[in-house]
């Protein structure tokens, strides 16, 4: 949306590239050159009634219909990948609970809950669990993500949300190295 004051930027490119270095934390073979497109959109925060007015949410904001939203996440490369969100739910006090899928015997094995919006900024951090198994151990990995919720400019465009996250290594791996990956969320 066009507004005072604010810009709207769609489709523009931009180019990663980062030289490998065996001392890092993360991507130590480089990677790129990575050409990725960047948005940059407006937000506009919920706002209350107001008369004339009524009050807007985040869902409307977001350009919800219901409740729900769907979410991706990369390869985790866990043994608990498939147990991570896939369809998650937004409360009228802008709580998050998991949908789908629905695991047993312990529903959200991942403890995918921890997920805050700030509404006012457009913001989002949250963390989920990994479970795998090491030398016949269980390992727990907590995984933190963070990233921007996304007013969708059109009725066709289904981004709300784009983040990634921190894979600490597993224990006892031969190599220490953090992984990224990307948690992004979509509307029906």
């Amino acid at each position: 949306p066009t507004l005072t004051h604010r810009r709207y930027l769609e489709a523009a490119s931009m180019t990663w590239r980062k030289a490998g270095l065996p001392a890092d934390a993360s991507y130590r073979a480089g990677f790129g050159p990575v050409t990725t497109v960047l948005m940059l959109d407006p937000w506009l925060p919920p706002a209350p009634a107001k008369a004339p007015l009524p009050a807007v949410t985040l869902a409307q904001r977001l350009g919800l219909t219901g409740s729900s939203f769907a979410v991706d996440h990369s390869d985790t490369f866990s043994l608990t990948d498939g147990n991570l969100p896939t369809r998650v739910a937004l409360s009228a006090a802008n709580a998050v609970s998991v949908l789908a899928p629905v695991t047993t015997p312990v529903a959200n094995s991942t403890k995918w809950k921890t997920l805050t919006f700030s509404a006012t900024t457009g913001t989002f951090t949250g963390s989920f669990e990994l479970s795998d198994v090491v030398a016949a151990k269980t390992v727990l990995r907590a995984v933190t993500f963070s990233g921007v919720l996304r007013q969708p400019a059109t009725a066709l465009d289904t981004l709300i949300g784009d983040g990634h996250f921190l894979l600490p290594a597993l224990t006892g791996a031969p190599s220490n190295e953090k992984l990224s990956g990307e948690v992004n969320f979509q509307r029906p």
